[in-house]
């Protein structure tokens, strides 16, 4: 992913929209960035997939 999109998304997703957790790791939640895919998820059930293949950013 390019990482103009990865700061964006990090500005959008920092702060879960549901709950306003920002943590990440130990069951607290996941951010996950490969070549092509935003992933976030949140211990309230919060979660959200970008491809940026497919989604514009």
């Amino acid at each position: 992913m390019k990482m103009k999109n990865v700061f964006k998304l990090s500005a959008m997703y920092c702060l879960c929209p549901e709950c306003g957790s920002d943590e990440l790791g130990e069951g607290e939640g996941k951010l996950i960035v490969d070549d092509y895919t935003y992933y976030r998820e949140c211990k309230c059930g919060f979660k959200i997939l970008i491809d940026e293949r497919e989604d514009e950013i």
